[in-house]
């Protein structure tokens, strides 16, 4: 998650609103790695705006999600950028910049995270972070099939990256100061 905002970066966008997903049936304690301050102290350290405003943990809701970009949108100051919790919620912002007669991404850039299959036939196609579910799946896997070499007393298990890689196709667009 954090490359798709470094991403955005890349292409001049500064002002970047994260839309997160509210999980209650998962307890989470961070949402894609972060706490909200924690995301907050993460945009300061990168150059990029750092206002609670542009973070919303929300619930997993066509209205919801509506009302979020819509306040930002037609707010006085609003992202150049959009980054969402995964590809399908960003299939949602996309409907609701449409409605707003926003195009992307001459007036706004989205970017999604998973990769899910339905995301490359949007107009324009989303760009995306692709977790590789397939690669995870077998390192999980391989992590179990070797768990005598971890789990045993006074072992802490080795940490896990996963593999994941940045999937441009064409939402994401340089930053324009002032878009409106």
């Amino acid at each position: 998650f954090s490359e798709g905002l470094r991403h955005l970066k890349q292409f001049g966008h500064r002002k970047i609103a994260v839309i997160l997903l509210e999980l209650p049936q998962e307890k989470l304690a961070a949402i894609r790695g972060f706490k909200k301050d924690e995301l907050l102290d993460f945009f300061q350290y990168n150059g990029l705006t750092a206002d609670e405003s542009l973070i919303r943990v929300i619930q997993n809701q066509m209205e919801s999600i509506v009302r979020c970009v819509r306040e930002w949108m037609l707010g006085p100051l609003p992202p150049t950028a959009i980054m969402c919790h995964s590809d399908r919620v960003a299939m949602r912002v996309y409907q609701s910049l449409q409605e707003l007669n926003i195009r992307i991404p001459q007036q706004i850039s989205i970017m999604g995270y998973s990769n899910y299959p339905g995301s490359q036939l949007l107009l324009p196609p989303l760009s995306t972070i692709d977790i590789q579910f397939k690669k995870c799946g077998q390192m999980a896997l391989d992590h179990l099939l070797a768990a005598e070499q971890w789990h045993k007393p006074g072992i802490t298990p080795p940490e896990t990256f996963t593999p994941f890689e940045i999937i441009e196709r064409g939402s994401v667009g340089p930053a324009i100061k002032n878009r409106k």
